[in-house]
């Protein structure tokens, strides 16, 4: 990525200094468990924005990150471009073309309302939202009128999301996200592709009425997330193969100013969708209506503190009995935020629970040493059965210290 950025820079450099703008942030990261070191990361996060003129942009995004343990995920280092699109006007349309992050969601939680954007969960839910974003290859339009906006997108092939593979700290242990499989160490399990074939098209329409912000929304293509079949051999074990179908989904969404509280809200359709289900050791695949609800709002709570509190409902209608995935899905979470010392520190809590009793508590202390230094340090621990989202990583309770540098 370092090199494609700076091929660009003979081009840059010839426009003027005002319309190059270059965003970095250098990190260490550094995470424990049960008194042992599992992981030191450097990583790099880069971004560039070049104007040529008033209607043509180019913008780059990604990072480099090299980990000395290995034992995350089985890599020492990886370099990933996040965007790579140039912008610009014609036809009264602004276009994009590129690789391409688009985020329609107004809550950040595991049920996804998101339809274009997959998400890296290599790392479960741990890494910021809009950092796990992934980058989609696509052509996107986007056209203003007085009452609203409209936004197309087209991609030749689907992101999907990208998943913890066999060994990776964070595998899955559920049940429900091993096609109905217990978990048994250092099986051979099925591992899970990154993309999936078939193109993908989506439309939005944003607008405005009487204080409140809105959208409806409609997506076409390969499911985000994989299923899975026994795939037979003549000389040799069943084989579990994993694959993708095609999933349909209209949703919309809403946000309103009410005082000191912001409210938003999320619905998704999606009309026959496919589910794994499992009996017996046989894999099977059955087509179901699922409907998603969530609800969120923002206030500045007591003593100037930040409250976000989110509750989703997740339900697949009419569900077989031996449906992989429970057929209801109830998922909350409550943040807390406050800053002191004439905002040197920021103190962080964020609670997340689900209707199987588990979840996730995560505390974290952020010291800001300058405009371009900031220094955490936090603590993340898991409880529950090990048949839901959070309790399967009961075991992997962690203290990490974290350093950033802006520049």
């Amino acid at each position: 990525m370092r090199l494609l950025l700076l091929s660009f820079l003979p081009l840059a450099l010839q426009a003027q200094e005002s319309a190059v703008q270059f965003d970095n942030r250098l990190s260490l990261y550094s995470g424990m468990s049960d008194g042992s070191l599992y992981e030191s990361r450097l990583q790099w996060d880069g971004k560039a924005v070049i104007s040529l003129d008033d209607s043509l942009d180019l913008r780059f995004s990604g990072y480099l990150w090299s980990d000395s343990q290995a034992n995350l995920s089985g890599e020492h280092q990886a370099a990933y471009l996040r965007e790579a699109f140039v912008s610009f006007t014609w036809q009264g349309l602004d276009w994009q073309l590129g690789k391409q992050v688009h985020s329609w969601s107004k809550l950040d939680n595991l049920v996804n309302f998101e339809q274009v954007t997959a998400r890296d969960f290599s790392r479960f839910i741990l890494s910021n939202f809009d950092d796990s974003a992934r980058g989609q290859w696509m052509l996107s339009a986007t056209r203003a009128t007085e009452q609203g906006q409209w936004q197309w997108l087209v991609a030749p092939t689907t992101q999907v999301h990208k998943l913890p593979h066999q060994g990776d700290r964070y595998e899955f242990k559920a049940p429900r996200l091993r096609f109905g499989f217990p978990y048994v160490a250092n099986a051979s399990t099925a591992k899970v592709a990154n993309s999936a074939g078939s193109p993908l098209v989506a439309m939005r329409y944003e607008g405005y009425s009487q204080e409140w912000q809105w959208s409806v929304q409609a997506r076409y293509g390969d499911d985000f997330e994989p299923l899975a079949r026994w795939q037979q051999n003549p000389d040799a074990q069943p084989q579990l193969n994993t694959f993708y179908k095609k999933r349909g989904t209209v949703g919309a969404s809403a946000s309103r100013q009410l005082g000191e509280a912001v409210l938003r809200a999320e619905l998704l359709l999606s009309p026959s969708r496919y589910f794994n289900t499992h009996e017996q050791g046989q894999l099977s695949i059955t087509r179901h209506h699922q409907f998603a609800a969530g609800l969120g709002i923002d206030v500045n709570g007591p003593w100037d503190t930040f409250v976000n509190l989110q509750l989703v409902w997740d339900q697949v209608l009419s569900p077989a009995e031996t449906l992989v995935r429970p057929a209801t899905d109830r998922i909350w979470s409550l943040t807390l935020r406050r800053d002191f010392a004439a905002q040197r520190w920021l103190s962080e809590m964020r609670w997340y629970g689900s209707n199987a009793g588990d979840g996730l508590i995560r505390l974290a202390l952020t010291y800001i040493a300058s405009d371009n230094l900031e220094l955490k340090a936090g603590v993340d621990w898991f409880y529950g059965a090990n048949n839901g989202y959070f309790g399967q990583y009961s075991e992997l309770d962690q203290l990490n210290v974290q350093a950033h540098w802006y520049f």
